[in-house]
């Protein structure tokens, strides 16, 4: 699964700040949430792993060769993945509202209190809160460079994406129920988004809309044609996540690609 945040809920005088956070610190990075096979790794919130054929170290949809900063560039080039097996640290993330910030810094790069307030529509207090939790253990760190006084406090994120492995968590019943509410909290927050899709595609072009789809399928499939799927998707998502980056973003939108692959319970 790969999840790039939330779009479209800013001022004009907040896209403009991010313009200019944006030429200082670079531009931000998707915050994506990947199902790798067996894993869960997230950019901006939203978490997907490894699959059990092996570690991999790239952030990627389908894993990747090197770290996902240094393929996603922007802020993050360089940062690495950040890989969960604390189930405190999975329950802290497991919040609707932390997800979505994380989410936000991951897609939009570096933000103050006040700018992440506007985009979450929530008070200072609450989101000071969220991200204090998110910063206690690892998913955000303070950007104070970015400050213009003493009272402004911004924030970063500081993995491109986060991962664990919902089969490894089968090995400990607490770290897979901290994983399952983990995952239960991502896909709520890809159904409101795609709910807030739905409500402002009327006022969408046409054009756009005609570009969107939606879909499903059930497949009779042996555990190796499952595995190769897998990969197939993954290596798809990965070659148009890299397309995406080298765009010079004339013209471009954000879009939000889900995808899951998963055995029909009996």
């Amino acid at each position: 699964m790969n999840w790039t945040g939330d779009p479209g809920r800013s001022s004009d005088g907040r896209r403009e700040r991010a313009a200019e956070v944006g030429r200082k610190a670079g531009e931000g990075l998707a915050a994506a949430s990947e199902l790798d096979g067996d894993g869960v790794d997230a950019h901006g919130g939203l978490d997907a792993g490894d699959s059990d054929g092996g570690d991999s170290d790239g952030a990627g949809p389908a894993g990747g060769d090197g770290p996902a900063g240094d393929r996603l560039g922007g802020p993050y080039r360089g940062l690495d993945t950040l890989r969960l097996s604390d189930p405190k640290a999975m329950r802290v993330l497991a919040h609707p509202l932390r997800i979505t910030l994380l989410g936000e810094l991951r897609v939009r790069g570096p933000q103050s209190v006040g700018m992440l307030c506007e985009i979450v529509d929530e008070a200072p207090g609450s989101v000071s809160y969220h991200v204090g939790k998110l910063a206690e253990f690892g998913f955000v760190e303070e950007a104070p460079e970015l400050a213009r006084d003493r009272r402004e406090r911004w924030w970063r994120a500081v993995h491109a994406y986060t991962s664990w492995s919902p089969s490894e968590d089968l090995k400990d019943p607490a770290r897979h129920q901290a994983s399952g509410e983990l995952r239960r909290t991502i896909a709520r927050r890809y159904a409101e988004v795609f709910e807030q899709y739905l409500a402002a595609e009327p006022a969408m072009d046409p054009d756009w809309v005609r570009a969107s789809t939606t879909g499903d399928a059930f497949l009779h499939l042996t555990l190796d044609q499952m595995r190769e799927l897998q990969s197939e998707v993954n290596d798809l998502v990965e070659r148009w996540e890299a397309r995406s980056v080298a765009n010079d973003r004339t013209g471009t939108q954000t879009a939000v690609l889900v995808y899951q692959l998963f055995r029909r319970p009996e």
